[in-house]
């Protein structure tokens, strides 16, 4: 009997031996389950929630600088003086044809005296009356002199030639005390052509 239950005892710390790991190899399990929890906590306290990013400054609807503008034709010319010119009535029979376009007869081939350029300024918007002695000075799209012409009594003003004036073109107008320029550049030399200085819109020096 003694003998049977010795056995029976031997038998069962055989089995508790074969499927219970030594302490060294119990301590190394529980050690790398633990490092595998450690890493894992680690791992989520390491994420870090997206930052907001702040929204991108608002851009100001500001104006475009202005253009200053373009200079006048008198820009560095020399001081206004009268300019002495012949009498358009003495080449017409005794008639100025004042606001008429100088370009129907002064264009080459026409049978007049060719012209660069031609036409009237009026002491006012308003007035029926030509403006006497006034320069007409006309630069290049660079700023240099084409020509500087005065009015004659009538406020006709010509440039003999055969030259067109360049595209690009500027001209303006003064007498002793005032000055006045045009606000885009010459597009003809026909300055009182339909749809340019007709009268109701005439070439004008005085307010």
């Amino acid at each position: 009997m003694r003998a049977a239950v010795f056995g029976a005892l031997l038998v069962a710390s055989a089995s508790y031996a074969c499927f219970e790991p030594p302490p060294s190899i119990r301590t190394s399990r529980d050690d790398l389950v633990e490092e595998e929890v450690d890493d894992d906590v680690v791992e989520e306290d390491a994420t870090e929630p997206p930052q907001e990013t702040a929204p991108p400054p608002e851009i100001e609807d500001r104006p475009a600088p202005e253009e200053p503008p373009p200079p006048d034709a008198f820009t560095n010319a020399s001081p206004y003086v009268a300019l002495t010119t012949q009498e358009s009535k003495r080449r017409h029979g005794g008639t100025a044809n004042a606001g008429k376009d100088c370009m129907n007869c002064h264009l080459p081939g026409m049978g007049a005296p060719p012209f660069a350029i031609g036409g009237t300024v009026y002491s006012t918007a308003t007035s029926k009356a030509g403006a006497p002695e006034v320069q007409v000075r006309i630069v290049d799209p660079s700023g240099a002199e084409i020509a500087l012409v005065g009015t004659d009594s009538s406020g006709n003003f010509w440039l003999p030639g055969r030259r067109p004036i360049p595209p690009g073109s500027r001209v303006a107008i003064r007498d002793g005390t005032q000055v006045r320029a045009m606000a885009g550049t010459i597009g003809s030399g026909a300055c009182n052509q339909s749809g340019c200085h007709v009268p109701n819109r005439p070439i004008w020096l005085g307010e």
